[in-house]
């Protein structure tokens, strides 16, 4: 009989396969496809007897308190579901575990099989990490739609290619908005609307059935601002009324209603109020971003949630 396995360092590679068995619930050929090891050493860690039960011990305690907040986080804010994971190892951030459960979330979504899908996505930089870190599952049954323009000022930052990634590892159709997402007047914002390619792609839009959604902070750490996107007067003029967060690049307050701003008025993306009574799915976590989640999660338009377990806490 082999010897117990010793208790590993947190940043080895014994330690991280252990964690993403015991607590993501991974299969070894996913744990060997996301660390780039061969499957058989995952086996053969995973198949290595342990040091007592310490280790079986604190997953069980993990998997209990992320269903226990999940439940509790989804009966505070009224959703349908909460995808709550803790991190893979100690060193992982926030913002990496939410990519990693989107990821999952994704691809539970591809392999239902459901002909005739159609869903739209928003920005953000969790999302591009869950599209990035999908499994290769071949998905011609689903099609996506991006929620929001995709040029941005500065021409080499490209917010959405996240969908051209999903094409070219899934195999599926994506559609992207050919605008700016902030027109720089609101006579060109109605002009651009009335050309039959855009009403096509807004209807794309409309007709989505699964809407995700990134959930960004309206302060001066946005994306938006680092990407050019929006500018800083604009920016500084929304803090000032009270913005707590931004979805589809539309600023929200505290109680999750929209500000209404000159820039609201040319903005390339869905009305937050057309999104109720959808199935739309949030996708955020970190502590920064927790003003910004309780925000959009205010509105009422969130039916679902994809975050980390320390965020969904602080959220409670």
């Amino acid at each position: 009989m082999n010897p117990p396995t010793p208790t590993h360092h947190p940043e080895s590679l014994e330690a991280r396969v252990i964690w993403l068995h015991d607590v993501g619930g991974l299969a070894a050929r996913e744990i060997a496809w996301r660390l780039g090891v061969p499957e058989q050493r995952v086996d053969k860690i995973l198949t290595a007897p342990r040091m007592g039960l310490a280790a079986s011990i604190a997953a069980d305690s993990t998997d209990l308190a992320v269903h226990e907040v999940a439940q509790r986080l989804a009966a505070v804010w009224r959703l349908d579901k909460v995808h709550v994971t803790a991190p893979s190892s100690p060193a992982e951030s926030a913002m990496e575990t939410v990519s990693r459960a989107g990821a999952a979330f994704l691809a539970d979504e591809l392999r239902a099989q459901v002909p005739g899908r159609l869903i739209g996505l928003s920005h953000g930089r969790t999302i591009a990490g869950a599209a990035a870190a999908i499994p290769r599952i071949r998905a011609g049954h689903v099609r996506f739609v991006s929620l929001l323009g995709d040029l941005t000022a500065r021409r080499s930052a490209y917010p959405h290619e996240v969908m051209y990634t999903l094409a070219r590892r899934l195999g599926s159709e994506a559609f992207i908005m050919p605008a700016p997402l902030y027109i720089p007047t609101l006579a060109e914002k109605e002009a651009l609307e009335q050309i039959s390619f855009i009403r096509d792609i807004q209807r794309l839009q409309a007709e989505a059935d699964t809407v995700i959604l990134g959930i960004g902070q309206a302060d001066t750490d946005s994306q938006l601002l680092s990407m050019g996107m929006v500018e800083r007067a604009a920016l500084d003029a929304l803090m000032a009324a009270g913005a707590a967060s931004e979805i589809m690049g539309r600023f929200l307050d505290d109680r999750g209603v929209e500000i209404p701003s000159e820039l609201a008025g040319r903005t390339i993306s869905p009305e937050v109020e057309s999104l109720r009574g959808r199935r739309v799915v949030g996708m955020a976590g970190g502590l920064t971003k927790v003003r910004a989640i309780r925000a959009a999660l205010a509105s009422g338009v969130m039916t679902e949630l994809v975050t980390d377990l320390t965020t969904a806490q602080a959220l409670l």
